[in-house]
């Protein structure tokens, strides 16, 4: 759950001008709502995966620009972003139940034949990227979701223990959640009024959104973790190493994890290491489905790295 305030750095290091090949725009639907949207397809290679890309809060306004989607596609990945519904202008009702029922409509809009033939998809591998609260939509969505391969988390933030705090009438955090209330909830922000709604949502379901609760279901999913030494909005105590530390104790085999020297907003220098990182890893765990080889049958994966 991040603020305004704290918007504008990881805004201006995740959605600078692309270079290359312009995105495309399209749209899904989700619960009855239609979800504008943009992909960007690869431009090296084979298809190596499909990421989407899940926004913090509040985000911003959608645009058809990311250094990390035209970076991605210089390795073989096309990438997918949206806004959740009842936010920027969507319609619906923004909450973090809503918003992982967006996630999944856009799995099966990926997934599904008209998407497969309009920009090549095939049966290519869906990995999740998402910051703050995107990481939280990320991380809960994909483990009941077979159709997820993997998920990079940055500055994770769990809100099973938001909504155990908001309940919680001594918290600590009675200036982070006014904070929200205000800047994002309130007359001036992008959800005028939803505060009690999506505060609501979060104590109803603390249960069943919290990092620990969730970490056993992502046993067969790749995994990379980016935490913030300096984070003050989702500090590492409380986010980062329970979740860190349960996936462990699951002994999961396919988890890298980083600390990054930054804040919750991520300053330029970490966010190009950061996008480097996960490049890096989405060619290591996901070399290239089954492609044609000369005589027509299928051949052995490819395990090369595709050209810089």
């Amino acid at each position: 759950m991040s603020f305004t305030r704290l918007i504008p750095a990881v805004v201006s290091a995740l959605c600078s001008l692309a270079v290359g090949a312009q995105p495309v725009t399209t749209s899904f639907r989700s619960s009855g709502v239609d979800l504008p949207a943009f992909l960007q397809q690869h431009s090296e290679g084979e298809l190596r995966a499909v990421v989407i890309n899940l926004h913090g809060n509040p985000g911003g306004r959608i645009r058809p620009e990311s250094p990390l989607a035209a970076l991605l596609a210089k390795h073989g990945v096309a990438s997918f972003w949206f806004n959740y519904s009842g936010i920027w202008g969507n319609s619906g009702t923004f909450t973090f139940s809503n918003s992982i029922a967006d996630l999944r409509a856009a799995v099966d809009y990926l997934k599904s034949p008209e998407a497969k033939s309009r920009f090549g998809l095939g049966e290519a591998p869906i990995v999740l990227f998402g910051y703050s609260m995107g990481s939280a939509v990320a991380l809960v969505g994909a483990g009941g979701d077979d159709r997820v391969a993997g998920v990079v988390a940055l500055a994770p933030c769990d809100h099973g223990y938001f909504g155990r705090e908001i309940a919680n009438p001594q918290t600590h955090l009675k200036p982070l959640f006014a904070a929200a209330a205000d800047s994002i909830f309130g007359p001036k922000g992008p959800v005028p009024g939803g505060w009690p709604v999506f505060s609501a949502d979060l104590v109803a379901n603390q249960a069943k959104v919290g990092f620990p609760q969730n970490a056993r279901a992502l046993q067969n999913k790749a995994l990379l973790i980016f935490g913030g030494l300096d984070d003050e909005t989702c500090p590492l105590e409380d986010h980062f190493f329970p979740l860190y530390r349960t996936l462990q104790g699951e002994k999961h085999s396919r988890l890298q994890a980083q600390v990054l020297t930054t804040g919750h907003g991520l300053d330029g220098q970490s966010a190009l290491s950061m996008r480097q990182v996960t490049a890096e890893w989405i060619v290591r765990s996901f070399p290239g489905g089954v492609v044609k080889a000369a005589d027509g049958k299928p051949s052995e994966p490819s395990t090369q790295q595709p050209r810089h």
